[in-house]
C-alpha cells in the first residue's frame, strides 16, 4: 500500500492518507491510516502537522474515532488539533504524541476542555497504561 491507497483485507479496509512529518528514512513518506477493523472506523494521524486536506478525509472514509497528535514542536500543537478534530468531525477524538519529554508537554484537560466546547466531538483521555473499548 501506498498513499492514497486503499486495501480491503479480512478485518475490514485501510486507507493510507497523508500526513506531513519528517518521516526520518531516505525516500519514505510519513502517512495516517484511516482503519476499518470489523465494523469500528478509526483515523490515526500519526505524527502530522495541520494541513488543510484533513477536511477531506471524512468525506472519503466517515470514521468514528480520530486520534491526533497535541504535542507541539515535532507535530501538531493543542491549538492546531482543535481545528483538525473541527475538520474531522468524528465522534470521539484521542490525543497522542504529547508528554513524553519536556519539549512536547501539554495540559490534555485543556485541550480537551477546548474541543468539547469549540466542536461536536468527544475527547478520550487515555493515559499511559490504560486501555479503553471501542464502540
Amino acid at each position: 500500500m501506498h498513499l492514497g491507497g486503499t486495501h480491503t483485507f479480512e478485518f475490514g479496509k485501510v486507507r493510507v492518507a497523508l500526513a506531513f512529518h519528517g518521516s526520518g528514512i531516505p525516500g519514505g513518506h510519513a502517512c495516517g491510516f484511516v482503519i476499518d477493523i470489523y465494523g469500528t472506523k478509526i483515523y490515526f494521524a500519526g505524527d502530522t502537522a495541520l494541513y488543510s486536506d484533513m477536511q477531506l478525509l471524512p468525506k472519503l472514509d466517515s470514521f468514528t474515532y480520530a486520534l491526533l497528535p497535541i504535542g507541539g514542536n515535532f507535530t501538531m500543537d493543542p491549538s492546531d488539533a482543535a481545528i483538525a478534530a473541527d475538520w474531522l468531525k468524528a465522534k470521539y477524538v484521542i490525543p497522542i504524541h504529547y508528554n513524553t519529554w519536556p519539549v512536547i508537554a501539554q495540559d490534555v484537560n485543556a485541550y480537551k476542555a477546548n474541543v468539547e466546547a469549540t466542536t461536536s466531538s468527544k475527547v478520550i483521555i487515555v493515559n499511559p497504561g490504560e486501555s479503553i473499548e471501542l464502540e
